[in-house]
């Protein structure tokens, strides 16, 4: 059942309140905030996970934050870096609150965001939290939401897969790892290993053809030293399959590339990605030389 700020008493709330200006109320932890919705419920507490809609800004309203253009983001609930923090006003909340809370712009550059206070805002002032809290779970419970949204991803990505490898008349079988290499021509020389630079063309699509990211983007090659993490797996594999002057197409499962993450609104989460290669060269990589040892000094 929800109750407006009007009618909700210090009991509900969990707090002692006392009047602030502006129809704000102030709490023990000398929070100034303002319950817009309020209902009955487990509050929100420390390790559990909170998915809210969270906009913050000045005084002045100047927007410094906002998922509602976006959507709305899960974290964990923490122990408040100081007294009056948002955390102290997210634990007044339970599922499908709404409130906004006004925290020290002072304390929360230096204690929350560890960051100077920028110059456009005011020392001494506040800043604005409008939080809307949509759900609140345990540990063991995004876990397994987690999981199972994991799951769903698996399967969807398997079946975009299949009907890839199919509509392509793709017969090579993949790799254990699961990757899958097509040669195009075949290069000379030693095949490329760990430790050494090499110097590569790419494009990088996604299935449905479109490209995320190519070599001819820098206007230069991509060079790297192969075995140092600088690309994903599946390119690293694929790579040392091939020799210098060599062409290939890779097909990526999301496990080999970017995984469950993806990378911001460039990949999304579970994306399995093909790349067009072309290994121009294959560099030695000169040792770097010993230092002295002390004996060798005497």
């Amino acid at each position: 059942m929800k109750k407006t700020l009007i009618i909700a008493s210090a009991t509900i709330l969990g707090f002692t309140l006392a009047s602030c200006k502006k129809g704000f109320k102030t709490a023990d932890s000398g929070m100034e905030y303002l319950v817009y919705t309020s209902n009955e419920g487990p509050k929100a507490k420390e390790s559990d996970f909170l998915t809210v809609h969270i906009t913050y800004k000045t005084e002045g309203d100047s927007v410094l934050f906002d998922t509602r253009k976006t959507k709305p983001i899960t974290f964990p609930m923490s122990a408040p870096a100081f007294k009056g923090a948002l955390e102290d006003g997210l634990a007044m909340m339970a599922t499908g609150d709404s409130a906004t809370f006004l925290i020290s712009a002072d304390s929360l550059f230096e204690k929350t965001f560890h960051a100077p206070i920028p110059e456009y805002i005011k020392k001494g002032s506040k800043i604005k939290f409008d939080v809307k809290l949509f759900k609140i779970q345990s540990a063991e419970e995004r876990q397994k939401e987690k999981a199972a949204e994991a799951e769903q991803y698996r399967i969807k990505e398997n079946a975009q897969l299949e009907n890839f490898l199919k509509e392509n008349n793709v017969s090579v079988k993949p790799t254990a790892s699961g990757l899958y290499y097509i040669s195009e021509q075949e290069g000379k020389g030693a095949l490329a290993d760990s430790g050494k630079t090499v110097v590569v063309d790419y494009v990088g699509k996604f299935l449905d053809g479109k490209v995320f990211d190519e070599s001819a983007k820098a206007g230069k090659p991509l060079e790297f030293i192969l075995g140092s993490g600088s690309v994903i797996p599946g390119m690293e594999e694929g790579l040392k399959m091939m020799r210098a002057g060599g062409k290939a197409k890779l097909i990526i499962p999301s496990a080999l590339a970017y995984g469950a993450r993806g990378i911001g609104d460039v990949i999304p989460p579970f994306a399995p990605l093909t790349f067009e290669l072309v290994l121009k060269e294959i560099k030695v990589t000169p040792a770097t030389p010993a230092a002295p040892s002390i004996q060798a000094n005497k």
